[in-house]
């Protein structure tokens, strides 16, 4: 076995370090047969809280999203995937690979955003805002490359998210998909130690806070808010790797020219960053975990609940893809 410290050397960029030794003395220990369902357990009436604000929040995605590009608040022809990275992203990058083979769908990757006062790409360093004019060469690239060929134009990156009405442009068609906060940082701590790359280290709730948005400075109660907001507004779907059937179905339901099909895809995992050892960790890593991620596991819960509240009301109107 590696030292102690080389071993938890990968969690020192996504911990408080003064936790870390108790994380690592723990992280290696099976967990209990009879904890299994404690792990993730909160309170009933904090649950039913999340599963309210969630059905008040709700919407059918596929009505709304007609709705909008009939009005030209939103254009089909441009699709923004922010992918979240370890949330299944690299699953959903084959599916879409393998529909754009048949599909009118141009599949790229954007353009180098420079960051203000280096030259790291704004793409993976998690900066606020890049520098300036880098934004309105972005939306420029995106509009060349939309209104070429007559293909639906899909786009992904790790990036925050980009509020097009804020530059006077016609948003795109958003979505992403994300997972349990623990669970991601432990596939973080895995991949950090057995991956080809390293990880990005952001909390996935910023990925919905806006670029430039005074109330996303900084990771908080206010940024939880607001990345609340922008899931509600401005995304058609936001899937959830714990509920992957639920949420390819509302993708195809919602863009069948692009995604019809991809719902019988949803077994079909990719093996490139599954790493070892990642299902077996004590009750008290869990704990702590949760409670050092406590907004963004408000984020996830909120963001499954509603996943499910918008499936539902796409069932009740016979829209779901058929089986």
């Amino acid at each position: 076995m590696r030292p102690m410290r080389q071993i938890c050397r990968p969690l020192r960029s996504l911990l408080s370090s003064v936790l870390i030794v108790s994380i690592c003395l723990h992280i290696f220990a099976p967990v209990p047969s009879s904890a299994q369902h404690s792990l993730w357990h909160v309170h009933s009436d904090a649950l039913r809280s999340v599963a309210d604000d969630a059905a008040a929040h709700a919407f059918n995605p596929l009505e709304r999203l007609n709705s909008r590009i009939r009005a030209k608040t939103k254009r089909a022809d441009l699709i923004l995937y922010n992918r979240v990275p370890k949330s299944g992203s690299t699953s959903m990058q084959d599916h879409i690979d393998k529909l754009s083979r048949v599909k009118a769908l141009h599949y790229v990757a954007p353009p180098y955003v420079k960051c203000p006062k280096t030259q790291l790409s704004c793409l993976t360093s998690g900066q606020p805002m890049p520098a300036e004019g880098e934004l309105a060469k972005l939306v420029n690239f995106f509009n060349r490359r939309a209104s070429k060929g007559g293909k639906t134009l899909l786009i992904d990156f790790h990036f925050r998210f980009v509020d097009f009405e804020m530059l006077n442009e016609t948003a795109p068609v958003y979505f992403n998909t994300i997972r349990n906060p623990v669970s991601r940082i432990i596939s973080h701590y895995f991949y950090a130690r057995f991956g080809p790359r390293s990880p990005s280290k952001r909390s996935q709730m910023m990925y919905f806070c806006p670029w430039g948005s005074p109330k996303c400075v900084k990771k908080g109660p206010e940024a939880l808010e607001e990345a609340k907001r922008v899931l509600v507004e401005k995304y058609e779907a936001v899937g959830v790797l714990e509920h992957m059937q639920e949420s390819l179905e509302v993708l195809e339901a919602i863009l069948p020219d692009v995604f019809e099909g991809v719902s019988s895809m949803a077994g079909h995992v990719s093996k490139v960053n599954n790493n070892k050892g990642k299902d077996q960790q004590s009750v008290k890593t869990m704990q702590i975990l949760e409670e050092l991620n406590a907004l963004d596991m408000e984020f996830y819960r909120f963001s499954a609940a509603l996943l499910l509240e918008n499936h539902k009301k796409l069932a009740a109107a016979g829209q779901l893809p058929k089986k």
